[in-house]
């Protein structure tokens, strides 16, 4: 029985490891629930951009000519970019689209449209009687 003893400063030493290794794992799940909740907010968010650019494109007839069953190719090219802006001015609100902002670049059918981010949601909530 005399072997099972332990002096205090190990009992507490074991205790105080325990006490980190608990408050770590906490830590560490806590974090992990931070980023499955701002990876599920940016798949939503994707998602949502994907439906929003999709509505544009069919609001202001960016898409594709449908040619049929010939070799005949559509009379333009169809493109959607979003990328940092680089001082070009937004379509919608005419300010400057600083460098690093968020740019909604939509080419096709001739035309271009350079949006800001809100901007770009704001021209998709409007209805198309009013452009």
């Amino acid at each position: 029985m005399d072997s099972a003893r332990y002096d205090g400063t190990s009992v507490t030493m074991l205790l105080n490891a325990g006490a980190m290794t608990f408050a770590q794992r906490r830590a560490t799940s806590a974090r992990g629930r931070e980023i499955r909740n701002q990876a599920r907010r940016l798949r939503d968010t994707a998602w949502h951009l994907g439906h929003v650019t999709r509505d544009l494109i069919l609001r202001y007839g960016l898409a594709p000519v449908i040619c049929g069953a010939s070799d005949v190719k559509p009379p333009y090219t169809f493109a959607v970019w979003i990328a940092p802006g680089h001082g070009a001015p937004c379509e919608t609100c005419g300010k400057r689209i600083e460098d690093g902002e968020t740019e909604f670049l939509i080419i096709g059918g001739g035309r271009e449209l350079r949006l800001h981010r809100a901007c770009y949601v704001l021209r998709m909530d409007e209805p198309r009687a009013t452009r």
